[in-house]
């Protein structure tokens, strides 16, 4: 109840940058469902890999799978992967941090995240 309460006063008063808020809220949905829509789906790609190659959609998906097993084994034993004519594969650690528990104030250690990044090739 108060907080709705203060949310009301709170537009009330900053009517022009809620409305600004709202505006960049709401091309940001927009933008989001563009690009889900203009998104391929794993079908539609192996689809159009295949058409392209002239073989079965069984063969364009093994050889898709055959490259990310590629891949992966590349990023597990060199920590990277380079890709001639399409980009680099690298593998990333990003160091832990302390976090704090919000009840009891306590500072937590989180654990480092791995992660992979794709840096695109100049002729991509």
């Amino acid at each position: 109840m108060f907080y709705s309460f203060f949310f009301t006063v709170k537009i009330l008063l900053n009517h022009e940058i809620h409305e600004r808020h709202a505006l960049v809220a709401d091309n940001l949905v927009a933008a989001t469902r563009a690009s889900a829509e203009n998104s391929m789906k794993k079908k539609e790609f192996i689809s159009k890999v295949a058409k392209r190659a002239g073989c079965t959609q069984e063969t364009a998906r093994n050889v898709l799978y055959a490259i990310k097993s590629v891949i992966d084994e590349q990023l597990v034993t060199d920590g990277s992967a380079r890709l001639p004519l399409f980009g680099t594969f690298t593998v990333k650690t990003r160091a832990s941090w302390y976090i704090f528990h919000p009840r009891t104030r306590e500072r937590i250690l989180t654990r480092e995240n791995v992660y992979v990044r794709f840096k695109p090739s100049n002729k991509f």
